[in-house]
């Protein structure tokens, strides 16, 4: 990723991209949320079927934390949501990797990767472990000077 050209103060919305915004990405918004509040957030996967509901496990992982997911619910992502973020994280290479090559507003400049491998395990402590992987990823990306993972 190139260095920021935005001010702090000037990054608004962040658009949070998993698979389906359900379990990695949910843990994601929650963490992103509570440490920087005065963004806003918007919870996106690359595909979201209808009514997707949130991962139980991932619930369970927040609760355990004292987090709530609350309302959220995760969209399908689209050029508009990339074209309006300020900046845009994706939970893996292979997530970046799909919007660089499906979507014409991607952009690498203001695009942050994690690094976080999909779940494959279904259970709570592969859950836990996730969430810890996401909060020392996020704390890194958060140490950057500016803010945009640079």
């Amino acid at each position: 990723m190139k260095s920021c050209s935005k001010k702090e103060s000037e990054v608004k919305t962040g658009l949070i991209v998993s698979n389906d915004g359900c379990g990695r990405g949910l843990l994601a918004y929650v963490i992103l949320r509570k440490r920087l509040p005065d963004v806003k957030f918007k919870l996106a996967g690359l595909v979201v079927p209808a009514g997707q509901a949130l991962d139980p496990y991932a619930v369970s992982a927040l609760r355990k934390q004292g987090l709530s997911a609350g309302a959220v619910r995760s969209v399908q992502v689209s050029d508009e949501l990339l074209r309006k973020a300020d900046f845009v994280v994706a939970l893996s290479v292979e997530n970046e990797n799909y919007l660089r090559n499906t979507y014409e507003a991607f952009s690498a400049e203001k695009t942050m990767n994690l690094n976080i491998p999909t779940v494959i395990e279904r259970s709570e402590s592969a859950y836990e472990k996730t969430f810890g992987g996401i909060n020392e990823a996020v704390s890194r990306l958060l140490s950057c000077s500016c803010r945009c993972g640079c």
